[in-house]
């Protein structure tokens, strides 16, 4: 059995316990709310930064397919204590504790203020032999839709 075309829409809801399940639980992040906006990932929450105590944070992402079928789910805005981060420390803390989330887990990939999803890597432990290549990614307000052929 094979899977040659999926049109694959992910709900807000769908999508926000399996944030939850990678991300809560670190000593840094708590109170994680996803949200799916126009164009864009949204996670808010709260964060515990080194000598700068706990604070309210935004951060918001985009996600775009490369030439070769990959997720590219990057970083674009991050804020904390109610100001824009810009592309420095807090970026970086927040880069930081994703790279530990994802030690292990096969086809995800952390550079520099992006995350590199490889579907294939991740769909080889299905019973299912599921040969796909993303061509497409759409973030609508509460739903994600991936294409693929």
């Amino acid at each position: 059995m094979q899977i040659e075309h999926l049109r694959l829409v992910i709900e807000e809801s769908e999508l926000a316990p399996w944030a939850l399940r990678l991300l809560e639980g670190h000593e840094a992040i708590s109170g994680i709310r996803v949200g799916l906006e126009s164009g864009a990932l949204v996670f808010e929450g709260r964060i515990r930064i080194p000598f700068a105590g706990e604070a309210p944070f935004r951060t918001v992402w985009t996600v775009d397919v490369d030439a070769s079928g990959c997720l590219v789910v990057c970083l674009t805005e991050a804020s904390a204590f109610g100001r824009a981060a810009g592309s420095g420390f807090l970026n970086a803390f927040i880069m930081d504790r994703i790279r530990d989330r994802l030690v292990g887990l096969a086809g995800c990939v952390v550079t520099g203020d992006r995350v590199v999803v490889e579907p294939a890597a991740l769909l080889a432990a299905l019973p299912v032999a599921i040969h796909l290549r993303v061509t497409s990614v759409t973030i609508e307000p509460g739903r994600i839709v991936l294409e693929t052929a």
